[in-house]
């Protein structure tokens, strides 16, 4: 379902389109389509998420390099479900970081049906 919003600034109108993600796109390679993304490898392009931390060590650096080519194994056919991304890259991360650990504790919500 489509629900134009209309912005208006000035003079200047703005019509924006919602769609509901899961009907109009199912994969991420579809996503890449038709939002005409592509990947960014380059360094600079998030500098905040690298300045001023802690430097990793090279076992990190591998481990992250693992995660990284794991999604991309899993992503290449272009459909990669919120439940696979939360396996391979999200349960190691947490698990590495010792959040499933005390003081932390886990809660997961499921939607009623």
């Amino acid at each position: 379902m489509i629900k134009p919003q209309s912005y208006g600034w000035g003079k200047a109108t703005l019509m924006i389109q919602t769609l509901p993600v899961t009907k109009a796109m199912t994969s991420l390679s579809q996503a890449h389509q038709i939002l005409k993304l592509s990947p960014a490898n380059d360094a600079r392009f998030f500098t905040d998420w690298f300045e001023n931390l802690p430097e990793l060590t090279e076992a990190e650096k591998r481990r992250l390099d693992r995660y990284r080519d794991r999604y991309f194994y899993y992503a290449e056919d272009g459909a990669i479900s919120e439940g696979t991304v939360n396996l391979i890259i999200i349960s190691p991360l947490l698990e590495v970081l010792g959040l499933y650990d005390p003081p932390f504790s886990l809660l997961i919500y499921t939607k009623n049906r």
